[in-house]
């Protein structure tokens, strides 16, 4: 779930200002049909929603971070 969570962070923050993800999905790597079977079982709906509570939570807290450093950074210049 942390890779799925990852690219759907990605995904949310390409239109964040002044934002930058660290430990980037870069889908690099072999893995066995086995694995991606196995991976596949945690996509359930159930966990979807829960991702996108997750995104949504960190989106809201990026954009509310970013709005108040802009504020002080005005209040800084003036």
């Amino acid at each position: 779930m942390e890779r799925w969570l990852n690219q759907e962070i990605q995904k949310s923050i390409e239109n964040v200002n002044d934002c930058s993800l660290v430990n980037v999905y870069s889908a690099k790597g072999y893995v066995s049909k086995k694995e991606k079977e196995k991976r596949g079982t945690f996509r359930t709906e159930e966990n979807k929603k829960k991702i996108e509570a997750i995104v949504a939570g960190v989106v809201e807290e990026l954009k509310a971070n970013h709005s108040f450093n802009r504020t002080r950074q005005k209040r800084r210049a003036g």
